[in-house]
């Protein structure tokens, strides 16, 4: 059975922002922490990510309340920069699509950029999303040091689990993730003082955790003769690298792309893309990696259906997304226009459509019809 959820907005946040509290106790570990998300890792994060569509139909809200139920749905770790806004309100509204896809829509919205992380995203300014997957890309490689110091290496890309139930001071973990697997950080100073929401990230090497702990500041890491970490600022030029991996036939897209931006070079394996020109051009082609990486849906009957939705808003404002998800106008006597101009909260999770409407209808002495077509809202 073809099943699609909608989502709307929820309020708590569970990935990355910066808030201002007091900092708690952090731990990361080789194993997963009890209450840590089970996020999906490997081939079962890119069909959750890449073929798996869903509609969303978003209304004036803060940016954390939009992602945390999309991420927790995918199970799909979401990243977001220290310098995006959490509260920024954002509206928006797709059919059939892939959460990459949303993403993407997002960012282009706000002029922001995305980077696939080995199991999950980042979302941040433009020119740090490029950065980041070039560092991620060529890290090892433009590191010399790594040549002669293959046990720094070997400790730098070994996975670990981050993962911590209090605030977070990202100069503080920088150590701690440092210290547990045996390296030393010359000048964890450079990182101001900053605090952020707790972490809950998926099992990945060590240097991805600590590059997206950097990215917000503007830093990097560059490993000494002596074995020793050192903090830099980021002074990268183009071309950059970007490596897109997960991909369903990347040597057809690689034809692709080396016909439409000739000015890229493009490197293909079966499975991805390593992807070498300017900034623009590399976020360009990652969109349009974006826009048809997904499998064909069928389109799906109303019962069919489940939604996500916390909010508070006006019953007629309820109805009315919910008839636009489900392609029907909706309509109901004059009589009851005070009833559906009333405010009500709702908090609900992957309910069907019968659910959601007497939820929402609930004391009004009204129930609803649905016809082909239409949605009518009628006295019971």
């Amino acid at each position: 059975m073809n099943r699609m959820t909608i989502i709307f907005a929820l309020w708590t946040c569970i990935i990355v922002f910066a808030i201002s509290p007091s900092p708690g106790a952090q731990s990361t570990s080789d194993e997963p922490s009890s209450g840590a998300t089970a996020w999906l890792r490997g081939r079962a994060f890119q069909l959750a990510a890449r073929e798996q569509a869903l509609s969303i139909d978003w209304l004036q809200a803060p940016l954390r309340d939009h992602l945390r139920p999309l991420a927790a749905l995918r199970k799909t770790s979401i990243f977001v920069d220290r310098r995006i806004d959490p509260q920024q309100p954002i509206t928006l509204s797709l059919n059939q699509s892939t959460l990459e896809q949303i993403l993407w829509r997002i960012a282009d919205e706000q002029s922001w950029g995305i980077t696939e992380l080995e199991n999950g995203y980042y979302v941040g300014p433009a020119e740090a999303s490029v950065e980041l997957a070039h560092l991620l890309a060529c890290w090892q490689e433009t590191q010399s040091a790594l040549v002669a110091n293959p046990t720094v290496a070997q400790k730098l890309q070994r996975e670990v689990n981050v993962f911590t139930t209090d605030v977070v001071e990202p100069r503080l973990l920088l150590e701690q993730l440092t210290s547990a697997a045996g390296l030393k950080v010359a000048n964890p100073d450079v990182i101001p003082h900053d605090v952020w929401a707790p972490l809950d990230l998926p099992r990945s090497p060590l240097l991805q955790h600590l590059q997206l702990l950097l990215i917000g500041f503007d830093k990097t890491l560059k490993v000494r003769d002596d074995g020793v970490l050192e903090l830099v600022a980021i002074e990268l030029q183009p071309p950059f690298v970007r490596k897109i991996s997960g991909l369903k036939k990347a040597e057809e897209w690689s034809e692709r792309l080396k016909t439409q931006a000739p000015q890229l070079e493009v490197v293909a394996t079966p499975d991805s893309l390593t992807i070498t020109g300017g900034a623009d051009d590399l976020i360009l082609a990652s969109k349009a990696i974006a826009s048809l990486h997904r499998t064909a849906q069928r389109p799906t009957a109303p019962a069919q259906i489940r939604y996500t939705l916390n909010t508070k808003a006006q019953r007629g404002a309820i109805v009315a997304s919910v008839a636009k998800q489900i392609s029907v106008q909706w309509t109901y006597p004059t009589e009851y226009r005070r009833q559906m101009e009333e405010t009500v909260e709702l908090n609900v999770s992957e309910v069907e459509l019968a659910e959601l409407m007497e939820k929402t209808l609930a004391g009004t002495g009204l129930t609803y019809r649905l016809t082909d077509g239409k949605l009518e809202i009628i006295a019971k």
